[in-house]
Protein backbone atom coordinates (compact mmCIF):
# COMPACT_ATOMS: atom_id res chain seq x y z
CA UNK A 1 0.00 0.00 0.00
CA UNK A 2 1.30 3.57 -1.03
CA UNK A 3 1.81 6.47 1.73
CA UNK A 4 -0.61 9.22 0.92
CA UNK A 5 1.82 11.51 1.20
CA UNK A 6 -0.02 14.65 0.33
CA UNK A 7 -3.24 13.53 2.91
CA UNK A 8 -0.54 13.30 5.77
CA UNK A 9 1.36 16.60 5.29
CA UNK A 10 -2.47 18.50 5.02
CA UNK A 11 -2.72 16.92 8.92
CA UNK A 12 0.51 17.68 9.94
CA UNK A 13 0.83 21.43 8.45
CA UNK A 14 -2.34 22.18 10.09
CA UNK A 15 -1.26 20.91 13.48
CA UNK A 16 2.37 22.53 12.76
CA UNK A 17 0.28 25.83 12.20
CA UNK A 18 -1.84 25.52 15.21
CA UNK A 19 1.39 24.95 17.48
CA UNK A 20 2.84 27.94 15.47
CA UNK A 21 0.07 30.08 16.20
CA UNK A 22 0.17 29.40 19.64
CA UNK A 23 3.59 30.81 19.82
CA UNK A 24 4.70 33.43 17.43
CA UNK A 25 3.81 37.27 18.08
CA UNK A 26 1.96 38.84 15.75
CA UNK A 27 4.05 41.42 13.51
CA UNK A 28 3.68 44.85 13.65
CA UNK A 29 3.06 47.17 10.52
CA UNK A 30 6.79 48.18 10.78
CA UNK A 31 7.80 44.38 11.08
CA UNK A 32 6.13 43.92 7.62
CA UNK A 33 7.67 46.81 6.14
CA UNK A 34 11.31 45.29 6.62
CA UNK A 35 13.10 44.01 3.46
CA UNK A 36 12.88 40.48 2.40
CA UNK A 37 16.00 38.06 3.94
CA UNK A 38 17.63 35.69 1.70
CA UNK A 39 20.15 33.46 2.51
CA UNK A 40 23.19 32.75 0.13
CA UNK A 41 25.45 29.81 0.09
CA UNK A 42 28.67 29.58 -1.63
CA UNK A 43 32.39 28.40 -1.28
CA UNK A 44 35.73 29.68 -2.24
CA UNK A 45 38.82 31.19 -0.96
CA UNK A 46 38.97 34.75 1.24
CA UNK A 47 38.97 36.75 -1.93
CA UNK A 48 35.53 34.84 -3.25
CA UNK A 49 34.52 36.24 0.30
CA UNK A 50 35.25 39.64 -0.37
CA UNK A 51 33.83 39.49 -3.82
CA UNK A 52 30.52 38.69 -2.71
CA UNK A 53 30.59 41.01 0.45
CA UNK A 54 31.19 43.92 -2.58
CA UNK A 55 28.30 42.31 -5.04
CA UNK A 56 25.97 42.30 -2.16
CA UNK A 57 26.51 45.50 -1.47
CA UNK A 58 26.03 46.94 -4.77
CA UNK A 59 22.66 44.85 -4.83
CA UNK A 60 21.79 46.56 -1.53
CA UNK A 61 22.08 49.93 -2.99
CA UNK A 62 20.24 49.23 -6.01
CA UNK A 63 17.39 46.68 -4.29
CA UNK A 64 16.58 47.99 -0.98
CA UNK A 65 13.65 45.62 -0.56
CA UNK A 66 15.89 42.74 -0.38
CA UNK A 67 18.76 42.13 1.74
CA UNK A 68 21.26 39.41 1.03
CA UNK A 69 22.95 37.13 3.99
CA UNK A 70 26.11 35.03 3.01
CA UNK A 71 26.83 32.03 4.40
CA UNK A 72 30.16 31.19 3.49
CA UNK A 73 31.05 27.57 3.71
CA UNK A 74 35.40 27.04 3.43
CA UNK A 75 35.83 23.63 3.52
CA UNK A 76 33.81 20.60 2.09
CA UNK A 77 30.92 22.68 0.67
CA UNK A 78 29.32 19.64 -1.32
CA UNK A 79 29.17 17.18 1.52
CA UNK A 80 27.33 19.90 3.38
CA UNK A 81 25.17 21.25 1.40
CA UNK A 82 23.52 17.71 0.47
CA UNK A 83 22.85 17.69 4.20
CA UNK A 84 21.20 21.02 4.08
CA UNK A 85 19.27 20.31 1.53
CA UNK A 86 17.86 16.78 2.66
CA UNK A 87 17.07 18.49 6.10
CA UNK A 88 15.68 21.21 4.64
CA UNK A 89 18.06 23.83 6.30
CA UNK A 90 19.55 24.90 2.75
CA UNK A 91 19.95 28.44 1.77
CA UNK A 92 17.27 30.28 -0.51
CA UNK A 93 19.92 31.22 -3.39
CA UNK A 94 22.75 28.61 -3.72
CA UNK A 95 26.06 28.74 -5.81
CA UNK A 96 26.06 25.44 -7.79
CA UNK A 97 28.79 23.28 -9.44
CA UNK A 98 27.69 21.89 -12.64
CA UNK A 99 28.80 18.71 -11.80
CA UNK A 100 27.32 18.11 -8.74
CA UNK A 101 23.87 19.89 -9.79
CA UNK A 102 22.06 16.95 -11.11
CA UNK A 103 21.67 14.85 -8.38
CA UNK A 104 19.87 17.76 -6.46
CA UNK A 105 17.99 18.71 -9.26
CA UNK A 106 16.77 15.52 -9.98
CA UNK A 107 15.33 15.19 -6.03
CA UNK A 108 13.22 18.26 -6.93
CA UNK A 109 15.63 20.60 -4.30
CA UNK A 110 15.88 23.39 -7.13
CA UNK A 111 13.20 25.33 -9.02
CA UNK A 112 13.22 24.78 -12.97
CA UNK A 113 14.35 28.39 -13.69
CA UNK A 114 13.13 28.04 -17.96
CA UNK A 115 9.99 30.32 -17.43
CA UNK A 116 11.47 33.13 -16.05
CA UNK A 117 14.69 32.52 -18.54
CA UNK A 118 11.69 32.81 -21.17
CA UNK A 119 10.28 35.44 -19.77
CA UNK A 120 13.39 37.51 -19.24
CA UNK A 121 15.23 36.32 -22.27
CA UNK A 122 15.90 39.54 -24.17
CA UNK A 123 17.18 41.16 -20.68
CA UNK A 124 19.23 38.59 -20.27
CA UNK A 125 20.49 38.18 -23.86
CA UNK A 126 20.72 34.15 -23.86
CA UNK A 127 21.47 34.63 -27.51
CA UNK A 128 24.91 35.51 -26.54
CA UNK A 129 25.31 32.88 -23.78
CA UNK A 130 28.98 30.85 -24.40
CA UNK A 131 28.62 27.63 -25.59
CA UNK A 132 27.91 24.57 -22.77
CA UNK A 133 26.87 26.88 -20.58
CA UNK A 134 23.18 27.14 -20.50
CA UNK A 135 23.63 22.88 -21.11
CA UNK A 136 25.67 22.95 -18.09
CA UNK A 137 22.48 23.49 -15.40
CA UNK A 138 20.09 21.99 -17.95
CA UNK A 139 19.46 18.24 -17.03
CA UNK A 140 16.52 16.11 -18.28
CA UNK A 141 15.26 19.02 -19.80
CA UNK A 142 14.90 21.29 -15.96
CA UNK A 143 17.15 24.15 -16.46
CA UNK A 144 17.65 23.55 -12.46
CA UNK A 145 20.21 26.93 -12.38
CA UNK A 146 21.74 29.84 -14.03
CA UNK A 147 25.24 30.04 -14.99
CA UNK A 148 26.76 33.24 -14.41
CA UNK A 149 30.69 32.79 -14.92
CA UNK A 150 33.06 29.97 -16.29
CA UNK A 151 36.61 28.68 -16.92
CA UNK A 152 38.53 26.20 -19.21
CA UNK A 153 41.50 23.89 -18.15
CA UNK A 154 44.72 25.04 -19.48
CA UNK A 155 47.90 24.35 -19.36
CA UNK A 156 49.88 26.51 -16.89
CA UNK A 157 54.16 26.42 -16.80
CA UNK A 158 57.19 27.90 -15.22
CA UNK A 159 58.93 30.00 -17.54
CA UNK A 160 62.11 30.09 -15.40
CA UNK A 161 62.14 26.11 -15.51
CA UNK A 162 62.25 26.13 -19.63
CA UNK A 163 64.45 29.18 -19.79
CA UNK A 164 67.28 27.31 -17.52
CA UNK A 165 67.13 23.98 -20.51
CA UNK A 166 66.97 26.61 -23.78
CA UNK A 167 63.10 24.98 -24.47
CA UNK A 168 60.99 27.29 -26.10
CA UNK A 169 57.92 27.84 -24.38
CA UNK A 170 54.80 26.09 -25.60
CA UNK A 171 52.54 27.18 -29.31
CA UNK A 172 48.92 27.08 -30.22
CA UNK A 173 50.58 23.62 -32.19
CA UNK A 174 51.79 22.00 -29.66
CA UNK A 175 50.81 18.36 -29.15
CA UNK A 176 50.71 15.98 -26.55
CA UNK A 177 53.86 14.11 -27.64
CA UNK A 178 55.55 17.54 -27.43
CA UNK A 179 54.37 17.77 -23.96
CA UNK A 180 55.78 14.09 -22.87
CA UNK A 181 59.38 14.97 -24.69
CA UNK A 182 58.80 18.41 -22.59
CA UNK A 183 58.37 17.13 -19.72
CA UNK A 184 61.36 14.68 -19.94
CA UNK A 185 63.83 17.47 -20.37
CA UNK A 186 62.42 19.12 -17.39
CA UNK A 187 62.88 15.87 -15.21
CA UNK A 188 65.80 16.52 -13.50
CA UNK A 189 67.86 14.67 -10.72
CA UNK A 190 69.20 18.06 -8.77
CA UNK A 191 69.96 15.91 -5.61
CA UNK A 192 72.33 13.15 -7.25
CA UNK A 193 70.71 10.30 -5.45
CA UNK A 194 69.44 8.87 -8.71
CA UNK A 195 65.59 9.66 -8.24
CA UNK A 196 64.61 12.58 -9.78
CA UNK A 197 63.46 15.93 -7.79
CA UNK A 198 62.10 17.81 -10.38
CA UNK A 199 59.39 17.02 -12.30
CA UNK A 200 58.31 18.42 -15.60
CA UNK A 201 54.43 17.72 -15.07
CA UNK A 202 52.05 16.84 -12.32
CA UNK A 203 49.40 14.79 -14.27
CA UNK A 204 47.67 11.91 -13.03
CA UNK A 205 44.76 9.41 -13.19
CA UNK A 206 42.17 11.91 -11.12
CA UNK A 207 38.89 11.69 -13.27
CA UNK A 208 38.77 15.50 -13.63
CA UNK A 209 42.53 15.15 -15.22
CA UNK A 210 41.81 12.30 -17.43
CA UNK A 211 39.71 13.68 -19.13
CA UNK A 212 40.99 16.52 -21.68
CA UNK A 213 43.34 13.78 -22.45
CA UNK A 214 41.07 11.25 -23.29
CA UNK A 215 39.14 13.35 -25.57
CA UNK A 216 41.97 15.20 -27.27
CA UNK A 217 42.76 11.17 -28.10
CA UNK A 218 39.70 10.98 -29.79
CA UNK A 219 38.10 8.90 -26.83
CA UNK A 220 35.11 9.87 -24.55
CA UNK A 221 33.77 8.74 -21.08
CA UNK A 222 29.89 8.08 -21.78
CA UNK A 223 28.24 7.98 -24.71
CA UNK A 224 25.84 10.89 -26.14
CA UNK A 225 23.05 10.59 -23.99
CA UNK A 226 25.26 10.13 -21.15
CA UNK A 227 23.32 6.90 -20.31
CA UNK A 228 26.10 4.32 -20.93
CA UNK A 229 30.10 3.82 -20.79
CA UNK A 230 32.23 3.85 -23.59
CA UNK A 231 36.08 3.75 -21.83
CA UNK A 232 35.77 0.46 -23.72
CA UNK A 233 36.70 2.22 -26.90
CA UNK A 234 40.80 1.98 -27.92
CA UNK A 235 41.16 5.43 -27.98
CA UNK A 236 40.56 5.76 -24.46
CA UNK A 237 42.79 3.36 -23.55
CA UNK A 238 45.45 4.63 -25.70
CA UNK A 239 45.51 7.72 -23.72
CA UNK A 240 45.19 6.04 -20.75
CA UNK A 241 48.42 4.30 -21.96
CA UNK A 242 50.20 7.32 -22.59
CA UNK A 243 49.70 8.98 -19.12
CA UNK A 244 50.86 5.22 -17.71
CA UNK A 245 54.19 5.94 -19.95
CA UNK A 246 55.15 9.26 -18.56
CA UNK A 247 54.68 8.16 -15.18
CA UNK A 248 56.31 4.85 -15.41
CA UNK A 249 58.57 4.79 -17.97
CA UNK A 250 59.79 8.42 -18.10
CA UNK A 251 58.64 9.27 -14.56
CA UNK A 252 58.17 12.79 -15.35
CA UNK A 253 55.64 13.16 -12.97
CA UNK A 254 55.90 12.13 -9.44
CA UNK A 255 55.57 8.73 -7.80
CA UNK A 256 53.39 8.46 -4.84
CA UNK A 257 55.34 10.08 -1.89
CA UNK A 258 57.39 12.42 -4.00
CA UNK A 259 55.35 15.39 -4.38
CA UNK A 260 52.51 14.88 -1.38
CA UNK A 261 50.57 17.99 0.51
CA UNK A 262 52.13 20.24 -2.28
CA UNK A 263 48.81 22.52 -4.37
CA UNK A 264 49.87 22.91 -7.82
CA UNK A 265 50.30 27.02 -6.61
CA UNK A 266 53.47 25.31 -4.76
CA UNK A 267 54.93 23.07 -7.44
CA UNK A 268 55.15 25.93 -10.25
CA UNK A 269 56.46 28.22 -7.09
CA UNK A 270 59.08 26.49 -6.15
CA UNK A 271 60.07 24.79 -9.21
CA UNK A 272 58.93 21.40 -7.99
CA UNK A 273 57.09 20.80 -11.02
CA UNK A 274 57.35 22.66 -14.74
CA UNK A 275 53.83 21.97 -16.11
CA UNK A 276 50.25 21.82 -14.60
CA UNK A 277 46.92 21.74 -15.73
CA UNK A 278 44.27 23.96 -14.00
CA UNK A 279 41.51 26.10 -14.34
CA UNK A 280 41.86 30.13 -14.04
CA UNK A 281 41.22 29.94 -10.51
CA UNK A 282 45.24 28.97 -10.33
CA UNK A 283 45.65 32.31 -12.96
CA UNK A 284 44.04 34.89 -9.63
CA UNK A 285 45.93 33.00 -7.33
CA UNK A 286 49.59 33.33 -9.06
CA UNK A 287 48.88 37.04 -9.57
CA UNK A 288 48.23 37.72 -6.05
CA UNK A 289 52.09 36.92 -5.53
CA UNK A 290 54.79 39.78 -6.76
CA UNK A 291 58.17 38.95 -8.06
CA UNK A 292 59.47 35.68 -8.04
CA UNK A 293 58.41 32.72 -10.66
CA UNK A 294 57.52 33.67 -14.01
CA UNK A 295 54.45 31.61 -15.31
CA UNK A 296 53.24 31.24 -18.57
CA UNK A 297 49.87 29.77 -19.99
CA UNK A 298 49.12 27.39 -22.86
CA UNK A 299 46.20 25.61 -24.77
CA UNK A 300 45.99 21.99 -24.52
CA UNK A 301 47.79 20.19 -26.74
CA UNK A 302 46.46 18.67 -29.95
CA UNK A 303 45.90 14.71 -30.03
CA UNK A 304 47.40 12.48 -32.31
CA UNK A 305 44.05 12.41 -34.84
CA UNK A 306 44.45 16.35 -34.72
CA UNK A 307 41.70 16.67 -31.68
CA UNK A 308 42.03 19.59 -29.01
CA UNK A 309 39.99 19.26 -25.97
CA UNK A 310 39.90 20.51 -22.61
CA UNK A 311 37.45 20.55 -19.49
CA UNK A 312 35.11 23.81 -19.36
CA UNK A 313 33.16 24.37 -15.97
CA UNK A 314 30.92 27.05 -15.50
CA UNK A 315 29.51 28.15 -11.67
CA UNK A 316 25.52 28.77 -11.26
CA UNK A 317 23.22 30.30 -9.06
CA UNK A 318 19.97 27.96 -8.32
CA UNK A 319 17.06 28.90 -5.95
CA UNK A 320 16.27 26.22 -3.00
CA UNK A 321 12.28 25.31 -4.00
CA UNK A 322 11.11 25.51 -0.98
CA UNK A 323 10.57 28.64 0.02
CA UNK A 324 7.29 30.44 -0.96
CA UNK A 325 6.60 31.88 -5.17
CA UNK A 326 7.51 35.31 -3.72
CA UNK A 327 10.56 34.61 -2.26
CA UNK A 328 11.69 32.91 -5.08
CA UNK A 329 10.97 36.13 -7.36
CA UNK A 330 12.96 38.09 -5.15
CA UNK A 331 15.44 35.60 -4.96
CA UNK A 332 15.26 35.37 -9.44
CA UNK A 333 16.19 39.44 -9.08
CA UNK A 334 19.22 38.54 -7.10
CA UNK A 335 20.19 35.86 -9.87
CA UNK A 336 19.71 38.55 -13.17
CA UNK A 337 21.91 41.24 -11.25
CA UNK A 338 24.43 38.86 -10.81
CA UNK A 339 23.88 38.30 -14.82
CA UNK A 340 24.02 42.26 -15.06
CA UNK A 341 26.82 43.56 -17.44
CA UNK A 342 27.94 45.88 -14.00
CA UNK A 343 28.16 42.91 -12.32
CA UNK A 344 29.86 40.45 -15.24
CA UNK A 345 32.75 43.34 -15.49
CA UNK A 346 33.05 43.36 -11.89
CA UNK A 347 34.02 39.72 -11.96
CA UNK A 348 36.07 39.85 -14.87
CA UNK A 349 38.12 43.23 -13.55
CA UNK A 350 39.34 40.97 -10.88
CA UNK A 351 40.60 38.14 -12.36
CA UNK A 352 37.68 35.88 -10.87
CA UNK A 353 36.40 33.63 -13.35
CA UNK A 354 35.32 34.65 -17.19
CA UNK A 355 31.52 36.03 -18.03
CA UNK A 356 29.35 33.78 -18.87
CA UNK A 357 28.64 35.95 -22.42
CA UNK A 358 31.00 36.09 -25.09
CA UNK A 359 30.43 40.33 -25.73
CA UNK A 360 31.32 40.71 -21.84
CA UNK A 361 34.13 38.37 -22.08
CA UNK A 362 35.81 39.93 -24.87
CA UNK A 363 34.93 43.38 -23.74
CA UNK A 364 35.93 43.02 -20.23
CA UNK A 365 38.20 39.92 -19.14
CA UNK A 366 40.31 40.07 -22.12
CA UNK A 367 43.07 42.20 -21.04
CA UNK A 368 45.30 43.42 -24.02
CA UNK A 369 48.83 44.10 -23.72
CA UNK A 370 48.66 41.74 -20.62
CA UNK A 371 51.83 39.56 -19.95
CA UNK A 372 49.23 36.85 -19.27
CA UNK A 373 47.01 35.44 -22.40
CA UNK A 374 43.59 35.77 -21.46
CA UNK A 375 41.93 34.86 -24.69
CA UNK A 376 43.46 31.48 -23.98
CA UNK A 377 40.96 31.06 -21.19
CA UNK A 378 37.93 32.07 -23.82
CA UNK A 379 39.30 30.32 -26.71
CA UNK A 380 39.10 27.17 -24.27
CA UNK A 381 35.53 27.49 -24.08
CA UNK A 382 35.06 26.69 -28.34
CA UNK A 383 37.11 23.63 -27.69
CA UNK A 384 36.37 22.56 -24.43
CA UNK A 385 33.80 19.87 -23.16
CA UNK A 386 31.23 19.43 -19.92
CA UNK A 387 32.39 16.45 -17.51
CA UNK A 388 29.80 13.66 -18.43
CA UNK A 389 25.92 15.65 -16.79
CA UNK A 390 24.57 13.10 -14.83
CA UNK A 391 22.73 12.59 -11.73
CA UNK A 392 25.67 10.12 -10.09
CA UNK A 393 28.54 12.70 -10.56
CA UNK A 394 30.51 11.49 -7.13
CA UNK A 395 29.33 7.77 -8.02
CA UNK A 396 31.01 8.09 -11.61
CA UNK A 397 33.67 9.49 -10.26
CA UNK A 398 34.45 6.83 -7.97
CA UNK A 399 33.77 4.24 -10.13
CA UNK A 400 36.84 5.70 -13.14
CA UNK A 401 39.20 6.63 -9.86
CA UNK A 402 38.96 3.50 -7.48
CA UNK A 403 40.70 1.48 -9.94
CA UNK A 404 43.10 4.00 -11.25
CA UNK A 405 44.30 4.48 -7.88
CA UNK A 406 45.93 1.32 -8.26
CA UNK A 407 46.90 2.23 -11.76
CA UNK A 408 48.84 5.16 -9.53
CA UNK A 409 50.90 2.73 -7.41
CA UNK A 410 51.92 0.78 -10.33
CA UNK A 411 49.49 -2.45 -9.39
CA UNK A 412 47.34 -2.72 -11.75
CA UNK A 413 47.74 -1.99 -15.60
CA UNK A 414 45.80 0.39 -17.77
CA UNK A 415 43.77 -2.45 -19.81
CA UNK A 416 42.71 -3.85 -16.09
CA UNK A 417 41.61 -0.43 -15.02
CA UNK A 418 40.05 0.66 -18.20
CA UNK A 419 37.86 -3.05 -18.06
CA UNK A 420 36.78 -2.39 -14.54
CA UNK A 421 36.09 0.79 -14.30
CA UNK A 422 33.60 0.33 -17.66
CA UNK A 423 31.82 -2.50 -15.91
CA UNK A 424 31.21 -0.27 -12.42
CA UNK A 425 30.60 2.48 -14.34
CA UNK A 426 26.95 0.66 -16.38
CA UNK A 427 26.14 -0.26 -13.09
CA UNK A 428 26.22 3.16 -11.67
CA UNK A 429 24.18 4.28 -14.80
CA UNK A 430 21.77 1.47 -14.81
CA UNK A 431 20.92 2.03 -11.32
CA UNK A 432 20.52 5.94 -11.59
CA UNK A 433 18.19 4.85 -14.79
CA UNK A 434 16.40 2.34 -12.91
CA UNK A 435 15.77 4.30 -10.25
CA UNK A 436 14.55 7.31 -12.12
CA UNK A 437 12.27 5.74 -14.35
CA UNK A 438 10.40 4.03 -11.46
CA UNK A 439 9.95 7.67 -9.77
CA UNK A 440 8.15 8.92 -13.36
CA UNK A 441 5.91 5.83 -13.15
CA UNK A 442 5.05 5.99 -8.97
CA UNK A 443 1.73 7.50 -8.42
CA UNK A 444 3.02 9.44 -5.38
CA UNK A 445 4.15 12.38 -5.93
CA UNK A 446 7.79 12.83 -5.20
CA UNK A 447 7.20 16.35 -4.16
CA UNK A 448 9.95 17.73 -2.18
CA UNK A 449 7.94 20.59 -0.27
CA UNK A 450 5.80 18.28 0.57
CA UNK A 451 8.10 16.43 2.46
CA UNK A 452 9.88 18.47 3.98
CA UNK A 453 6.57 20.12 5.25
CA UNK A 454 5.32 16.63 6.82
CA UNK A 455 9.39 16.21 8.54
CA UNK A 456 8.94 19.40 9.17
CA UNK A 457 5.53 19.06 11.59
CA UNK A 458 6.51 15.55 12.77
CA UNK A 459 9.14 17.10 14.19
CA UNK A 460 6.87 19.59 16.02
CA UNK A 461 4.76 16.83 17.02
CA UNK A 462 7.72 14.73 18.62
CA UNK A 463 8.98 17.51 20.34
CA UNK A 464 5.46 18.62 21.97
CA UNK A 465 5.32 14.40 22.88
CA UNK A 466 9.32 14.42 24.18
CA UNK A 467 8.44 18.04 26.45
CA UNK A 468 5.25 16.12 28.46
Amino acid sequence: MKTDYNALAKHALTALIVCCVLVLPVASPAQAQNPTTLRFSFWGSYLDLDMWRNITQRFHQENPDIRIQLQYTPGDYAQKLILQLISGTAADLILMDDEYFPGYSERGYIIDMSEWMERDAEELRLDDFMPTSLESFNFRGVQGGMPWSGMSVLMFYNKDMFDAEGIPYPDDDWTWEDFRRIAAQLTRDISGNGVPDQFGANVGFGFLDMEPVIWSFGGDILNEDNTASVLDQPEVLEALQFLYDIKFEDHSTAHLGESEGMTKEVELLTGKVGMVMSGWFLARQLMQIEGGMRWGIAPMPIGPRGHRHTRVSWEGISINSAISPERQEAAWRFVKFLLSEEIQAYIADIGYLFPVRASDAQKHFVKEGSPVNYQLAIDGVYYGKLTPVTAKYLELRNAIQRPFKRVEIDLMTPPEAVAEAHEEVNRVLAAELAAWEARRQDAVPADPAVKRAFAAALAVIIAGILFI
